[in-house]
């Protein structure tokens, strides 16, 4: 006699809601990470255009404010009478540059009564002597400033460069450069041969600061900066800056070295990369303004020599939007899954009385 054991088929559905609840978190999370990747892809590189002021601005016209000015004007000698000096309105828009002229006293002075000077409208002094014009700072306000003019030099073997750095930023939509240089001129004279200060490829808007004068500025015939501005006796700094058009593969980075240089650093942030050639080499990075910069360095240059490397947009990391895909994906698999994953477990087997009782009778 044969034995007949049934078995009860046992089966539990997961809750509806429990399913739906983890269908809309697979699907959103899924759906996140798409967005996630594209966004990455449209907009890692991209960024609003670089600006550069090439004028001060002002919340508004700043009231008139008359005042006195008065221009002392000095060798290393001492004071320098009858020398020709001018104060010249700058950044006029709606109306001509204004111009006083006047001449030095005997003790090297000469004052301008009554002007309108203020931040909003400035003036700079000048200064005729040996044949070139020594130009003061921006005057903004009111009040004395001293003139230092000197005989003249043109042999560029005079002037050295201390220390020189230029900060970079920007993305796909342009570079952004500030520049500084230190120049030392170690004649007792004045350099009048021009001074020539390096731009990257394709450089524009430039936007004169420290020790420059944007009247004295012009381009050589290799789009380098000039200033005809002389450069006196000693150290002076100038600063400057400037935008770039950025390529989609990136561009050359070149810097020209005019004079001995004793040290260049090359400050790279935002979302570019340098990738260094010939003298230059990495040096850590340095942070500024808030801002964390990777710096590259070189030092004791010669003139004629350049800096060379390529910049190029740093690739943004996918680390977390594979991530997001992979949780997505594994959450979408067990919608799929967890239901058959909960597999048909036997019912337990009846013990041998009750399997008895249900025995056939075979004939």
């Amino acid at each position: 006699m044969g034995i007949l054991r049934l078995r009860r088929i046992a089966f539990t559905p997961m809750p509806s809601f429990v399913a739906v609840c983890i269908a809309t978190v697979g699907v959103a999370v899924f759906a996140f990470g798409v967005f996630l990747s594209i966004h990455d892809e449209s907009t890692s590189d991209s960024g609003p255009q670089p600006v550069v002021t090439l004028a001060p601005t002002f919340a508004g016209p700043a009231p008139a404010e008359l005042g006195d000015v008065h221009v002392t004007v000095r060798t290393l000698s001492g004071p320098v009478a009858d020398v020709p000096v001018t104060l010249e309105s700058r950044f006029t828009v709606d109306e001509p540059a204004k111009k006083l002229s006047g001449r030095t006293d005997p003790s090297g002075g000469v004052s301008f009564d009554r002007i309108d000077i203020n931040p909003g409208s400035p003036w700079v002094a000048v200064a005729h002597y040996a044949g070139r014009d020594f130009t003061s700072s921006v005057l903004r306000t009111a009040g004395s400033v001293t003139l230092h003019v000197s005989d003249l030099t043109f042999d560029p073997k005079h002037l050295q460069v201390d220390a020189e750095s230029i900060a970079i930023v920007g993305d796909r939509s342009g570079l952004q450069a500030v520049q500084a240089v230190t120049v030392v001129d170690r004649s007792v004279r004045a350099f009048a041969g021009g001074l020539s200060l390096p731009l990257l490829d394709g450089a524009t808007a430039v936007d004169p600061r420290t020790g420059l004068d944007r009247e004295l500025l012009a381009l050589d015939a290799n789009n380098q900066m000039v200033s005809s501005a002389p450069v006196l006796s000693g150290s002076h700094e100038f600063t400057y800056t400037y935008i770039a058009p950025m390529g989609q593969t990136g561009v050359p980075f070149k810097l020209a070295i005019f004079y001995a240089t004793k040290r260049v650093d090359v400050l790279i942030g935002g979302k570019l990369e340098l990738h260094p050639g010939g003298a230059l080499h990495a040096n850590g990075t340095i942070k500024l303004a808030g801002r964390t910069y990777h710096r590259f360095t070189a030092k004791d240059l010669h003139a004629g020599q350049h800096l060379v490397g390529r910049l190029v947009l740093r690739k943004p990391s996918r680390i977390p939007t594979i991530a997001l895909l992979i949780v997505a994906i594994l959450l979408a698999l067990a919608i799929v899954l967890l239901p058959l994953l909960r597999r048909r477990r036997p019912a337990p087997e009846p013990p041998v009385e009750a399997a008895k009782q249900v025995q056939p009778e075979w004939t």
